[in-house]
């Protein structure tokens, strides 16, 4: 009995893992600083992470178009055995909503694409960039 429970939380957490993983929701989130200048923009940002083998998703990006100052890829863009193509077209879409900024992540290290630096020059340039 101890393993078949055991087997049923297993697998319960695991689909509530893969549901999460892959749920397409934009959550608004006000910040508020009460010890900044009075003058200082308000600024709007659009934070995604943790892509890995997913595509990003079109319907999702129309709620935020025109919305977001900057997009901000907040680590796994990609994870071993994604293709760099993906990648490109996930870089892509969220540059279709504004500026991308990009900041690699533990699971971007696994990726051995054929030439160096394949995200950064490829993907993040000239509209992107990395930090």
């Amino acid at each position: 009995m101890l393993i078949g429970g055991t087997v049923i939380a297993l697998l319960a957490l695991l689909s509530y893992m893969w549901k999460e993983a892959h749920r397409n929701e934009v959550r608004h989130l006000t910040l508020s600083f009460p010890n900044f200048p009075d003058d200082c923009p308000r600024l709007a940002i659009f934070f995604i992470s943790d892509i890995h083998r997913r595509t990003v998703c079109a319907q999702m990006l129309e709620t935020v178009k025109g919305k977001a100052d900057f997009v901000l890829i907040g680590g796994d863009l990609a994870e071993k055995g994604v293709p760099a193509a993906r990648v490109r077209e996930n870089v892509r879409r969220l540059r279709s909503v504004a500026h991308v900024y990009f900041v690699w992540g533990n699971n971007d290290d696994e990726v051995d694409y054929p030439e160096n630096g394949a995200v950064e020059k490829k993907c993040l340039s000239k509209t992107g960039k990395t930090m």
